[in-house]
């Protein structure tokens, strides 16, 4: 395997492996509602593993946090899409109604704002 992900503080060179083997536990940690129980998890399981095997587990902290951010990045993407696609089409009528009722009554030379006097 090609070793494209390095990192100064490895010292036994496995850093790719175990990056690339904790990127799904972090896909899932940064789904909402599911991602703070399964961090704790994640975290004590780490703790539990370098205190016993002490295998650097920076680098498996490290390869979750890649997920989390591709997850999260995702999730935004989505939100966005879901905001400019469907939600601004179905509002875009209301805003324009008030958009432009708001410019004939406001208009200095409009007769619909003085009528009151």
């Amino acid at each position: 395997m090609v070793n494209i992900l390095r990192h100064d503080r490895d010292e036994v060179g496995d850093f790719q492996r175990r990056v690339l083997m904790h990127i799904p536990i972090g896909l899932l940690m940064g789904i909402p509602f599911l991602g703070s129980p399964l961090h704790k998890l994640f975290i004590k399981y780490e703790e539990n593993e370098d205190k016993w095997v002490k295998d650097q587990a920076w680098k498996d902290y490290f390869g979750a946090m890649i997920g989390v951010s591709i997850t999260t990045i995702l999730i935004i993407l989505l939100l966005v899409y879901i905001t400019v696609c469907i939600l601004l089409p179905s509002f875009q009528k209301l805003f324009y109604f008030t958009f432009i009722t708001l410019l004939i009554v406001l208009h200095p030379q409009c007769n619909i704002a003085w009528v009151s006097r």
